[in-house]
Formats: C-alpha cells, structure tokens, sequence
C-alpha cells in the first residue's frame, strides 16, 4: 500500500517552477517503504524518485504562455519495490504576466493652424492577446485623441493655439490599456512659438558695372502681431554673401548697399548677385538682394608676338607668349587656334588661350632666296573681343648650292676647227635662280688660248685662237687643255676644259728679192729692215716688214 504526497498545485510565477514530496509504502510480504529509484520525463517537466520514496518535479519552462487561471496538469507512475504502482499529480495554474508597453511623449510647436501628431505604442504579452483596446475621438484638454487595437494612434488639435506667447508649453495625456488591461500612456506637448512678422517693401535693387563704387537702397516693412510695427535689429556693414558689398539696415527698415570696388572684374552681361539677412525685432527674416550686370572691360595683349627664322635645310619652329591683361574675370584669355595657316601660307600657328603660341614651317622652304625676307602672320584676338595682336614670324632665305650638269668638256684640232660648243643645265632649288650668268662678249679664257661666251640657258661656245703662238707650236699627236668657268645665277661655278690637238704646220718657203731655200737649218737673229725671223718647236715665225713675204 503506498501513500504519501501524491498530488501537487502550482501556480505559474515568472521563473522555473519545482515541488517535492515524500511517498510510503507497507508491504506484508516485503520491504516496508522500498520504491523503484527512477527519473521520469513529462511532457511539462522531469520527476524524480528516490528509493526511500522522496521525489522531486522540475518544471521546463516557465511557464509564462499559461492563461490566468488556466491549468496545466501532468501525472507520473511510480513503483513500489514490489511493482505496486501509484501516481504523482502536478498542476500548475496560470496566473497573469502584465504585458509591457510602450510609452509616448511628443512635443509639437505652434504653428499658424491646428496641429496634429501620430505614432504607434508597442506592446508585448506573453499570455494574453498583443492588442490594445481601441478608443476613438476621446477628448483631451486641447484635442482629440484616437488609438486602434494595433497600437497606432493619432491627435488633432483642436485649434492653433495662437494664443501661446513664445516657449509656453500645453500638455494632454491619453491613458491606453492592452487587451489584459495594463496601461499605459500618450502625452502631447504644445510648444508656443513667435508669430513671425509679415516684411514688405522693396527688398531688391539692380545695378550696372561702371568704372566706379556704386550705391543702391531700399525700404522695408514690418507688420507683427508679437511686436512694434516696422521694427527691425539695425545692421551696419553686412558683408554682402559674395562680398562685392556691404549692406546697412535701420531700424525702421532702410537700408544700403554699396560696393567695395568697382567689381571691374565682372564680365560683360552676367549677372552677379550679392545678399544679406535682415530680422525685424521679433527675429523673422527677409533677404536683401543686389543684382549686378557686369560689362565689358577692354583687354590688352603685350608680350612676345615676332619671331626669325633662317631658311635651313630642314622645317623649323618659333614660339612665344602672349600676355593678356583683362580685369573681367576669366577673360585673360585669347581665341584659342589650332593649325591655323599663316597670311602667305610658309607655316601654321597654333595659339593657346593663355597665349603660349608656335609656329612650324610647312617646309624647309628651299625655295627662299638668300637674303631675302619672307613674314607669315596670323591675328590672335582676346576673349572678350576688344584686343587684338599679329603674330609674325619672318624667315630669312638661305642660298641652296645649285646643281649643274651638261656638257662641260670639248675638244677641237689646231687650225681644223674654230669654235666648240656645248650645253649645261641648272637645277636650283631657290626660286627663279636655275639659269647660268650670261656671259656675252668673248672673254679670254683661263690660259688664254681662246675666248668663250655663255647664254643664260647655258649654252657655251669656245673660240680657238689660232694664232696664239703656244697653240700654233702644238705638234701632231700632242694636245693641251684649256679651261674657263661658267656661274649658275646663284654663283655655283663649273669649270669647262677643252682639249686642243696639235697639227703639223706645212712648209713654208722665203722669197725676197726672188731669191728663195727650201729648208732653213738654223737662224741667228737678223738685223734685216725687211724682217725679223725667229725659230720656234716646230718651224720659225716671222714679223715681216717691206718686200717680205711668208
């Protein structure tokens, strides 16, 4: 027969839950209070038992989820040591877990119309429902108030409250409760603020950039529920928000605006804006506002616009830098251009806005003659128009040697041939200059054997003298040379050589007085008044005087 604690209520509390109890047992046949040693696991908790009877229940959880008097029971089997059974009873009983809210304060300020406020309280209940009791156009002292079963609430004032001078305060409170009748509250304060004063008046002005300081003004007005009529905080020597200026204000409204420069670095028809805040005595704002047009300030170009170049063999390049001075801002500046061909096409400029310039030949222009000048130029304008400035470059020209081929050699027989000729040519890279310095009246050759003449064309003519006594000592078989020099127009210089072949001279005979020899052996010098004979390389050579004839 077993007996003891067999039966157990609880009630649910906000931790694990844990009972114990004693059991006895008498047994006519065995062992008086012996029991089965086990642990036995519920649904809800373990059990627990001794061998002595002692057992003892632990509960898993704490059981919050448990209803208000809702009852959550388990039963275990225990044994005896003989295998008598019996059960131990555990119930435990819910009680209620308040649920936690949220709270609400929110704080309005007045304004010129009813004011109105909303939010959503939370709320968590781990018993009961997660809802609130829903209220709708509860009223406060200053408005009405309204909450759904989800927590979102909204306020309505129920006027401006104009009434409130600055930083008063109004207060309503709205008491909620969730569905198991926790509370909680909503509080909305009201803020009174100031009334902001009505401005009017001129609060604008315009003015055009001159060469001077320029002046301007204007009158304002207050009207203010909270304050005196047309009052304003007087201000002297506002910088203007872009500080071309400096504004002024009295207390009753007037105000100035002049400039600090003359703002000459405005540019020609934009508009340039300078501001200030002004308060009337309750604090409300106006701004002032100055619109200025700029205009046009005339620019000047110096610095280095020339260059010189000499004609070389190859293409050259110059550069400079051109100064802009320009008090307009950003209008320091020329036209840009690229690759711009110069006024006589020699070159191309190409100009940077900030006037860093450069020229390039577009040859080396070998067609220059020396010493002569050639100007390429291009017009660089300022940004703004009003300057202007001629780039130019002047490129000195070079002589290039001229080329000349042709015929630059003759040959001709002593007493056989009177004249040789030839043809040359010129090639000259220099304008105009490929032809020959004309020579147009026989002149004597370089050693004198014979005259040449020379066409402009090139044309050349060598006229032997035969009576020049070396030429006419040439015998057969032997040959000398002769040169004379022909000139391109540039000066370049050919040397022309003729070869003259020697003859064998016929016999002549000597009659005088009608005596005559057929060979003279040998001659000493005569003092004859009819001749004077002398012996040269190949025969003899006579100056006759009367009766003599060779």
């Amino acid at each position: 027969v077993i007996s003891g604690t067999s039966d157990v209520n609880l009630e649910e509390t906000n931790a694990v839950l844990s009972t114990s109890g004693t059991l006895a047992s008498t047994d006519v046949d065995g062992t008086a209070n012996a029991f089965t040693a086990e642990t036995l696991t519920g649904a809800n908790g373990t059990l627990v038992v001794g061998a002595n009877g002692a057992w003892t229940y632990t509960a898993k959880t704490t059981n919050d989820a448990l209803a208000k008097d809702a009852v959550q029971s388990e039963t275990f089997t225990v044994h005896a040591a003989d295998g008598t059974a019996a059960t131990i009873k555990v119930n435990i009983t819910g009680t209620n877990d308040a649920a936690v809210l949220s709270t609400s304060t929110t704080t309005l300020n007045e304004t010129n119309a009813p004011l109105n406020a909303s939010g959503k309280l939370s709320i968590s209940d781990v018993d009961s429902s997660q809802t609130f009791i829903a209220e709708t156009g509860k009223a406060g002292l200053y408005g009405t108030f309204n909450v759904d079963a989800g927590g979102n609430w909204s306020y309505a004032a129920n006027s401006a409250n104009n009434q409130l001078n600055t930083n008063d305060k109004l207060t309503d409170t709205f008491v909620v409760s969730s569905a198991d009748g926790t509370l909680t509250s909503v509080t909305v304060n009201i803020v009174g603020t100031n009334d902001a004063a009505i401005i009017t008046g001129s609060s604008s002005a315009r003015l055009y950039e001159t060469n001077a300081i320029q002046s301007t003004g204007g009158q304002l007005y207050a009207s203010d529920l909270d304050n005196a009529a047309n009052s304003f905080i007087a201000q002297d020597g506002l910088t203007g928000s872009n500080g071309f200026g400096k504004f002024s204000i009295d207390s009753d409204g007037t105000w100035t605006y002049t400039m600090i420069t003359p703002n000459n670095q405005f540019v020609a028809g934009k508009e340039y804006i300078d501001q200030a805040t002004v308060r009337s005595e309750d604090g409300t704002t106006k701004v002032v506002t100055v619109n200025m047009i700029g205009s046009n300030d005339a620019a000047s170009i110096s610095g280095t616009s020339t260059a010189e170049l000499t004609e070389t063999n190859a293409i050259q390049t110059a550069s400079g830098k051109l100064n802009i001075a320009d008090v307009d801002e950003g209008q320091n500046v020329v036209v840009a251009q690229t690759s711009v061909t110069g006024n006589n096409g020699y070159g191309k400029f190409t100009v940077a806005a900030d006037g860093a310039w450069s020229y390039t030949m577009t040859t080396a222009h070998n067609e220059f003659n020396a010493g002569r000048t050639y100007t390429d130029s291009v017009d660089v304008t300022s940004a703004d128009g009003t300057a202007s400035k001629v780039l130019s470059v002047t490129i000195t020209g070079s002589n290039d040697a001229a080329s000349i081929s042709g015929t630059y050699s003759g040959s001709m027989t002593e007493d056989t041939e009177k004249d040789v000729s030839g043809w040359l040519t010129v090639t000259d890279l220099d304008s105009g200059e490929a032809s020959f310095q004309a020579v147009t009246t026989p002149t004597l050759s370089d050693k004198g054997y014979g005259e040449f003449t020379v066409g402009a064309n090139g044309n050349w003519v060598y006229s032997l003298d035969n009576n020049n006594a070396t030429v006419n000592a040439l015998k057969q078989g032997t040959n000398t040379t002769d040169t004379f020099t022909v000139k391109a127009l540039d000066g370049t210089t050919r040397t022309v050589t003729v070869t003259i072949s020697g003859t064998t001279d016929a016999q002549t005979d000597v009659v005088e007085d009608g005596v005559s020899s057929s060979q003279i052996t040998g001659l000493s010098k005569s003092t004859s008044t009819h001749s004077n004979v002398a012996l040269i390389a190949d025969g003899w050579s006579a100056t006759s005087s009367a009766n003599v004839f060779v």
